[in-house]
């Protein structure tokens, strides 16, 4: 790629030409991109250093990256020499896997939630997904609130992937935003938000008050990751569930309620909610996810 001076050059836009307007024109903007930068500056501080992000080949993605586990190794501990055509000199290339992209809705997924059945991540990823590219916009509540990739920081795997990916969103915040996580916890889901410039995480259980001391270590160690104190938690009151499979619906409404609200106060929106969601109110968030997964939603 180097070899040719105009790939060479374009390798390099990103970090000489690319304009700096809030508006995301390049995977830069991205929190697993400012995460590299974080964590590992030397690399990051070279912008012909590569980040690759292959797309996936059905189901079978680990198949076909077992052959080039060796070189991917090589490539982010050592490097390779490569001459840049554009700067007419030799350098030491790396590069990282930093994406995949292979995502679906499965329609077991589908039917859950349309039998009103507890649901999995990728359900609350699409109602995600609607609020982003719909209701942010149409309440210019955009400025205001980010999201996690919903499931990314719940109990499962290590403590310190998951506090390094909240770090990378974490990273992406401007100034008084609100990081919204839906997180669970062993079969229950629940709402988790930041407020990284204030240092406050605010827990929304629609089933209890406890707060999971996975999540709290999980968040300390993200804020330790950037030199901050330990968040402040409060517990915030909020609607509850009746049955034992609404817990999903409900972290989806209280997103709704959220992102609709006049408020950024998450204690004054949620206490400005019912002592309880009615089906009608379940109902609403279903159909709107229904609406947009017909739309814009692959399922596999």
């Amino acid at each position: 790629m180097f070899k040719n001076l105009e790939n060479a050059k374009n390798l390099r836009w990103h970090a000489m030409d690319r304009k700096v307007d809030g508006i995301m024109r390049h995977l830069t903007y991205t929190p697993s991109w400012r995460l590299i930068d974080h964590m590992w500056p030397t690399f990051g501080s070279e912008p012909r250093n590569l980040r690759l992000g292959p797309k996936q080949p059905g189901y079978d993605i680990n198949t076909y990256l077992a052959p080039l586990i060796d070189d991917l190794k090589i490539l982010w501990e050592e490097g390779v020499q490569c001459f840049d055509a554009y700067k007419e000199e030799y350098f030491t290339l790396q590069a990282v896997l930093l994406w995949t992209i292979n995502d679906f809705l499965a329609y077991e997924s589908l039917k859950d939630f349309i039998s009103m059945r507890p649901i999995a991540t990728a359900c609350l990823d699409a109602y995600k997904c609607k609020i982003c590219y719909y209701s942010v916009r149409l309440y210019k509540t955009l400025n205001l609130y980010k999201f996690v990739d919903v499931g990314s920081i719940s109990y499962g795997s290590s403590k310190e992937e998951r506090a390094q990916l909240l770090t990378a969103r974490l990273l992406g915040t401007d100034y008084d935003q609100l990081l919204l996580i839906p997180y669970n916890s062993r079969n229950h889901w629940t709402l988790v938000v930041i407020n990284l410039t204030k240092g406050a995480a605010f827990w929304i259980d629609p089933l209890k008050n406890r707060i999971d001391p996975d999540v709290t270590e999980v968040a300390e160690r993200s804020f330790n990751i950037m030199n901050k104190k330990k968040p402040n938690w409060r517990v915030v009151k909020c609607p509850k569930q009746s049955g034992v499979v609404e817990c999903g619906y409900y972290v989806m409404r209280f997103m709704r309620d959220i992102i609709m609200s006049t408020s950024t106060s998450i204690i004054q929106i949620m206490k400005d909610s019912p002592r309880a969601y009615t089906q009608d109110d379940i109902d609403c968030i279903r159909s709107e996810w229904a609406e947009f997964v017909g739309k814009h939603v692959h399922c596999a």
